[in-house]
């Protein structure tokens, strides 16, 4: 059977990765809790289980599933979202990290790396962000001043997820250029070089890792960089286009989970005719969360394999995340209203997922820069037409005299007019089906 182009290997996977997540990872997390710092035991154990390396070629240690490399990221991440977001998290950073030497590091870069990533012995971070450039890439301040075979880079960086755990950073900066338009190149940093200060200085709602590098005339060679000088653009915007749909597939884990959370309380809570999920609009909430579940998985999973075809993705990538983290809002907070106060209450999954959830829709790209890289179709643009615009207003009577003969209020407002009502409309909703809760909608 062929699910949303997955092969059955694929759909056996997905079951396997949920597995491991339920009897390996969930006690871990369990124990570690949520702070703001890397579980490295956590990291270890999904080395164990052969889960960072699936979408890792096979001379590097892995699995040898590069040619799948979106779709596998997306596989993994909706499942582990779905169990705890947080354990994705962990799994999500380092392939945040590490897309970009996957994907333009030289072969002595990846030899040198991704058999660290393979066995979580190491800890990546991808450094884009600064203080007044979020997703703007292009209004990034930091400089790299080449001299000789040495660049040195000034600038801060921040809200750098997992920088105050990192072994290893990708850092995107601009180049001196003379005379010619911005230019920007991507390095390799090592956050304990002298000149680099790590600081956790950032607390978020989900609490990771997460923190501000600051960087005073770092020395960093030229056998470091990750691509040619003035290839950074590419490489920070490729990360993003590969990393996106995976931030979709989180997404889509968190409504697939909001969902069944609130279809148990649904199915167990009674009310004073029956359960609570005989009531219709309990039903509507649960039918448009299941919806926004499958958009929301077909958008990500065709924006993963355009890419892993050498197509690209930009738009349906942005779509993808898009829609996928509103979708999980919307679906959460229905959950929550399900719930009652148990929605609100620290300690519940729902309360938890609401937390994550907010943080998706603003990381990698927020949503009008997501929207933004749609451009708008040819035949969308079409000139403004001309709006006729009254010469005069009609005169409103609000006089005493006028207001004591009885008239009705809205004569008085002849624009605010409507047409009657028909008294038997020509079509209405029509009436629900009852299923039998056996059916789980």
């Amino acid at each position: 059977m062929n699910i949303l182009g997955l092969s059955p290997e694929e759909v056996a996977l997905a079951e396997r990765i949920d597995r491991v997540a339920v009897e390996h990872l969930l006690p871990i997390a369990e124990r570690f809790g949520e702070r703001h710092e890397i579980c490295r035991e956590l990291l270890e154990k999904m080395a164990e289980h052969g889960l960072l390396g699936l979408n890792i070629a096979a001379e590097y240690g892995g699995a040898g599933g590069d040619h799948r490399y979106s779709t596998l990221l997306c596989i993994l991440r909706e499942h582990l979202g779905y169990r705890d977001p947080g354990v994705d998290f962990t799994f999500g950073l380092q392939g945040l990290g590490t897309v970009a030497i996957v994907r333009n590091a030289t072969d002595d870069h990846r030899a040198e790396l991704l058999p660290d990533l393979v066995a979580g012995r190491k800890v990546y971070a991808f450094a884009v962000t600064e203080p007044q450039a979020g997703s703007d890439v292009r209004g990034m301040t930091t400089m790299a001043v080449r001299d000789g075979d040495v660049y040195r880079v000034t600038g801060t960086k921040t809200y750098i997820s997992g920088a105050p755990d990192a072994d290893v950073v990708v850092l995107v900066t601009r180049t001196a250029v003379d005379g010619g338009p911005p230019a920007y190149t991507a390095f390799l940093l090592d956050p304990k070089a002298p000149g680099v200060t790590v600081r956790q200085d950032i607390e978020l709602a989900a609490p990771h890792s997460i923190g501000t590098i600051e960087l005073d005339g770092v020395e960093i060679t030229a056998d470091r960089r990750i691509g040619a000088e003035g290839d950074g653009l590419r490489v920070a915007l490729g990360t993003l286009e590969i990393y996106r749909p995976s931030v979709g597939a989180l997404a889509v884990g968190m409504t697939r989970r909001a969902f069944d959370l609130a279809l148990d309380v649904a199915l167990d809570r009674s009310v004073s005719k029956g359960q609570l999920s005989d009531l219709e609009a309990i039903r509507v909430k649960l039918a448009r969360m299941w919806v926004d579940a499958t958009i929301g998985r077909g958008l990500v999973y065709r924006a993963a394999a355009l890419r892993d075809s050498e197509q690209s993705s930009v738009r349906e990538a942005a779509i993808a995340k898009l829609f996928a983290t509103e979708a999980a809002c919307r679906a959460i907070y229905e959950s929550q209203q399900i719930h009652g106060a148990r929605g609100v209450t620290v300690g519940e999954m729902v309360e938890s997922l609401a937390r994550h959830a907010r943080r998706q829709r603003s990381t990698k790209g927020r949503r009008r820069s997501n929207a933004r890289s749609s451009p708008v179709p040819s035949w969308r643009r079409r000139p403004m037409t001309a709006v006729r615009v009254p010469t005069s207003r009609p005169t409103i009577r609000c006089d005493a005299s006028s207001m004591a003969s009885g008239d009705d209020p809205k004569s008085l407002l002849p624009w605010a007019t409507r047409p009657e009502r028909s008294a038997s409309p020509t079509c209405a909703w029509p009436s629900m089906v009852r299923t039998s809760s056996e059916h789980r909608l």
